[in-house]
């Protein structure tokens, strides 16, 4: 995340972490990539002084992690199309840079580690995105 602080420095930024019962395997560098794309959206979109959450928990048998904030939301007409490569929405357009990439890329890796990614967004109340991977227990010596 600290490739973020610039994205994040006008923000509260609140980091919630349920530790899970037992050891969990995932790529740290995928996954952190989707976190840095969900936060640095939240960064450019919302105004100074916006709170953003970060939260990871075990559920079942998946790790979800959520970032929400509580920015202006996404217009109801992009909310649909944000996932797709190349999209930026109509307020995007005038933010200057992007390309369009980061949710698609998101949700690649999200996908390509068994999991998935949603979002939910109401105009004024902010926007929440869930991803979540399926929980792959590795085998330790002790257990085998």
């Amino acid at each position: 995340m600290q490739k973020s602080q610039a994205a994040l420095a006008r923000h509260t930024v609140v980091i919630q972490v349920e530790e899970p019962d037992d050891l969990v395997w995932f790529d740290p560098h995928l996954l952190g990539r989707v976190l840095r794309h969900l936060l640095e959206n939240a960064g450019r979109y919302c105004p100074a002084g916006s709170r953003i959450v970060l939260r990871s928990r075990r559920d079942k048998d998946r790790l979800e992690f959520t970032v929400e904030d509580n920015g202006p939301g996404i217009d109801q007409v992009d909310l649909p199309l944000i996932f797709q490569k190349f999209y930026r929405g109509k307020k995007s357009a005038g933010k200057g840079k992007g390309t369009g990439m980061g949710l698609a890329i998101a949700r690649a890796i999200a996908t390509a580690h068994g999991g998935g990614i949603e979002v939910t967004s109401s105009a004024q109340q902010g926007t929440k995105f869930r991803f979540w991977v399926p929980l792959i227990e590795k085998e330790t010596e002790a257990s085998r």
